[in-house]
């Protein structure tokens, strides 16, 4: 087939080929002349790439340059996963507020949480109080595990997350999103080893323990009306049916253990009270012994009127007396060498203990809202009289900001 064909003939061909590869092909094997193609109006079949052919072999180029990049962009990906965990958290954060809400009929928090996306305000870390910042802490571990910050927020009193309420519904913003993948964390509030609520509405049910732990405290004495439960309570943040009413004469409680109280260093008492007058001797609120009975560990009203923890049979007292007659916060902490007493939320007195250690020797019983003075368990005296509720122990000293946020009434 030379170069005679008709350009019929060259139509003929063009219709069995598929692409310009195919023409350049057929001119590489000398099967036809070229200019017959030229002539036949095959804009195809010519030695370099057309406009559109490069336009778009650009395109596809293009295309799969930036599916390319993508794939093998890292830094990209982990920032996306992070967005995507970062409105994950806040989810988390709403739930656990509303669920706080249907179980005790308020938020937690140190402060009113404002109105409209316009009054967001950051939520604070785990044991922050901050002018700028909301304390949430009130629905860790029940709620959520602990409370989650953002990587990227530099206060370290702030999670870099805001929240507001919309038509009385929780909403929480990130604040960081599309800030990068720098991962933050999770912090969890102190939990106490022993809490009792003292919701029981039965005159000698057990005094239960919610931390968990087990560690129950059995009713002694003479509960009898109007003593035991009662409806008079503190003003807090949760759901608080019931405080109880001890009658400074017979009303204690015990609870046998060689774990709880084995403190030392590190160690936290709060509680809500409600001493009643007049004040004529030491009330006690918990104590632990050695074997002669001294205050080896105590959380006490003295006669004098101050708040006193002893340990090591020595006594720590508050720099003023207690306000009686209405309810008031309390709390005793030990850090180190130091002892430190609050009243509703506010330092009072900071004590120096130096080494001075606990030695209970024998004794493994503690007693509930009175002590004794011989031996590990008589005899029994110094009973409370008043009201007493929501009483914890730590093994840890807590935080100025943490005794503040209980003394505010978060849980």
């Amino acid at each position: 087939m030379g170069a005679e064909r008709t350009q019929e003939e060259v139509r003929g061909y063009f219709s069995a080929l598929s692409s310009a590869h195919q023409c350049m092909k057929l001119i590489r094997m000398r099967r036809f002349d070229p200019s017959i193609l030229l002539r036949a109006g095959c804009a195809h079949c010519r030695h370099a790439f057309t406009l559109i052919e490069l336009l778009l072999a650009v395109g596809i180029v293009g295309s799969l340059s930036a599916i390319t990049i993508s794939a093998v962009n890292p830094f990209r990906q982990l920032g996306q996963g992070r967005d995507a965990q970062r409105q994950h958290t806040a989810r988390q954060f709403e739930r656990a507020m509303f669920q706080h809400l249907i179980d005790n009929t308020v938020y937690p928090g140190d402060r009113t949480i404002p109105s409209g996306a316009a009054s967001a305000i950051q939520i604070c870390r785990a044991m922050q109080t901050d002018f700028n910042c909301v304390n949430i802490d009130g629905i860790a571990p029940q709620y959520i595990a602990c409370i989650p910050y953002d990587g990227h927020e530099t206060n370290r009193r702030y999670t870099g997350y805001r929240i507001y309420l919309d038509t009385g519904r929780v909403q929480v913003r990130p604040i960081y999103l599309g800030s990068g993948s720098l991962v933050g964390g999770c912090e969890a509030p102190p939990s106490p080893i022993a809490y009792w609520k003292l919701d029981e509405s039965g005159m000698n049910d057990v005094f239960r323990d919610s931390s968990g732990l087990g560690h129950h405290a059995t009713p002694t004495g003479g509960f009898a009306p109007p003593h035991g439960p009662s409806a008079r309570i503190p003003s807090v943040r949760f759901r608080d049916p019931a405080s109880r009413y001890f009658d400074g004469t017979n009303d204690y409680a015990t609870l046998s253990t060689t774990t709880i109280l084995n403190l030392n260093r590190q160690f936290s008492f709060t509680a809500w009270a409600w001493i009643e007058s007049p004040l004529t001797e030491d009330k006690e609120m918990f104590m632990r012994s050695n074997n002669s009975g001294s205050n080896e560990l105590n959380f006490a009203i003295e006669d004098t009127g101050v708040l006193a923890v002893h340990v090591d049979g020595t006594r720590y007292e508050s720099a003023t007396v207690v306000p009686r007659d209405r309810w008031v916060h309390l709390a005793g902490v030990r850090n180190g060498s130091n002892v430190y007493v609050y009243i509703d939320g506010v330092l009072n007195a900071t004590r120096y203990a130096g080494s001075r250690s606990t030695n209970f020797e024998a004794c493994t019983t503690m007693f509930f809202a009175a002590d004794v003075d011989s031996t590990c368990t008589t005899p029994v005296d110094n009973h409370w009289r008043g009201w007493l509720d929501e009483v914890r122990i730590y093994n840890v000293a807590l935080t100025g900001s943490s005794i503040a946020l209980l003394a505010g009434g978060n849980p």
